[in-house]
């Protein structure tokens, strides 16, 4: 059987070429990073080296440059170092934040700070208005992340920290803005000069790179919670993953140096899912049921949510799995712990039978347009067969 993978989002395959650097890293330097001996001084300078690549790829300074497991142990370094605040503060986030960022935003609420979520606007995004009336000299806190990643909505991010940066100046306080850029690096990510967020999480397998590494981009130094030999500014104690840091800059420089032509691709992708699904009344496409709706609201161009109502997502993921076809059957009101937490099982407002056949398709740079043509037969497929429980829908 063929096996056609839509499952970018959650991991996307290595890069050959990060792949082979992994190897190479892992043989050629066997020394600690820390160690003061010719092998440990040649890990430094490639760890060094890596460092000033990694920043060049993403335009900022290499001192901002914090490498990490992923994405969820950079949103819980930032997020978890103001369990350390004395005084009780005030904390903003989006409702539809990843678990690793909403958990870490709990334990700060249980610690007695306060806990309070942005509105969400019809078109899938946080509400900067919301975010205008929220905002007081109280907030220490606003985690906001940058591409949803289940719906794939771009959210406003740039706009809210300009609001957020008017308000400081206004009232002579500081506050921290925390960007979850996970389903953004290397495909989308924003300009961090021009976005001005204070701190950024990135995972390396969400972009060609291996599993189990990342980077933490933090403007300015935070109070660490945990500590250890002070590896990574003391943010990250720890020896270095040194094969898995090689690994990655391999593919972050894979994603800039071809970002143009594989956004190209990637988006001719999308626009052959949206204008198929879009004449099939049987699925249903959050937020981009039309092209008006669309251009509300930015999308990325390697993900897409779409839902068959009175199909259950688990059905349908079976249906395709059992054609060789490998997806996502997640919900924007899932039942995880973090949405059970928040008492919100459905921040985007849809309604049950479409919450409960959401969809997730997501795609990547080496995505092919057969690959993306055969998944649409083989939804057609299945709509057919089971044409009599999608039918009570229409």
């Amino acid at each position: 059987m063929t096996n056609f993978y839509f499952d970018w989002a959650a991991s996307a395959p290595c890069d050959r070429q990060a792949a082979e650097t992994f190897a190479e890293t892992l043989s050629r330097y066997p020394g600690n990073p820390s160690a003061l001996h010719r092998q440990g001084k040649e890990a430094r300078a490639l760890t060094e080296q890596c460092r000033r690549i990694c920043a060049s790829s993403l335009r900022i300074p290499p001192e901002t440059v914090v490498f990490t497991s992923g994405g969820s142990e950079s949103n819980n370094i930032v997020i978890s170092s103001f369990l350390r605040k004395r005084q009780p503060i005030q904390i903003l986030s989006s409702p539809v934040e990843h678990p690793s960022v909403i958990n870490p935003l709990f334990e700060l609420k249980n610690a007695g700070h306060t806990l309070d979520f942005l509105k969400m606007t019809d078109a899938g995004l946080f509400s900067t208005d919301d975010l205008k009336r929220k905002l007081s000299p109280s907030v220490a806190l606003v985690c906001l992340i940058h591409t949803h990643n289940e719906t794939g909505t771009v959210q406003p991010v740039a706009e809210a920290v300009r609001i957020i940066r008017e308000f400081e100046k206004e009232n002579n306080v500081r506050i921290h803005v925390h960007c979850d850029a996970v389903q953004s690096a290397g495909k989308a990510a924003p300009d961090w000069k021009e976005s001005d967020v204070d701190s950024a999480s990135l995972s390396a397998h969400k972009f060609g790179g291996p599993r189990g590494v990342g980077i933490l981009y933090l403007k300015n130094p935070i109070c660490p919670l945990y500590c250890g030999g002070g590896q990574e500014r003391g943010l990250r104690p720890g020896t270095e993953n040194l094969p898995g840091i090689a690994a990655m800059t391999t593919a972050l420089r894979q994603r800039e140096q071809n970002r143009t032509e594989e956004t190209a691709s990637a988006l001719r992708i999308r626009t052959l899912f949206t204008t198929a699904f879009r004449k099939n009344r049987s699925i249903f496409l959050p937020f981009a049921e039309t092209e008006e709706a669309e251009k509300s609201a930015r999308f990325s161009p390697y993900l897409l949510m779409i839902a068959l109502p009175g199909l259950p997502s688990e059905v349908t993921q079976r249906l395709l799995n059992d054609r060789g076809f490998s997806v996502s059957a997640g919900s924007a009101c899932s039942s995880n712990a973090a949405a059970n937490k928040q008492k919100m099982k459905n921040p985007f407002g849809f309604d049950r039978k479409t919450a409960e056949s959401l969809l997730r398709l997501s795609w990547g740079h080496s995505t092919s347009i057969e690959e993306a043509k055969a998944l649409i037969k083989a939804l057609e497929e299945i709509i057919k067969e089971n044409s009599i429980l999608l039918r009570k829908e229409l």
